[in-house]
């Protein structure tokens, strides 16, 4: 027996999570998951810069340092929201300030 099309639930899962496509998914459906990490297309999208943009701010220290999972590299949100709010000061001065914080 053969689902219909309409019936079967839409798969999320046939890209890879942290694209810019489940990222449009998610924030179409905000209430229902909040990531707290980004890779650096969506980090692109809260800063409002392009991926290239994202990408050199990354290598010159520009901006926080990326967490690595596994060969990702994310950033938390609230890191980057708390960076902004501080405005977007370098890596080293960004990473003095806040170990003064803790």
């Amino acid at each position: 027996m053969v689902t219909p099309k309409s019936a079967r639930p839409e798969r999320l899962a046939t890209e890879a999570p942290g694209t810019s496509k489940n990222a449009e998914r998610v924030a179409a459906n905000s209430g229902e998951f909040q990531p707290i990490v980004v890779r650096a297309p969506e980090a692109a999208l809260l800063l409002n810069v392009s991926l290239r943009t994202v990408q050199k701010m990354h290598s010159t220290g520009a901006m926080p340092r990326a967490l690595r999972l596994g060969r990702c590299c994310v950033w938390s949100v609230e890191e980057l929201r708390a960076w902004i709010r501080a405005g977007c000061p370098s890596r080293s001065r960004w990473e003095s300030e806040k170990g003064g914080r803790s």
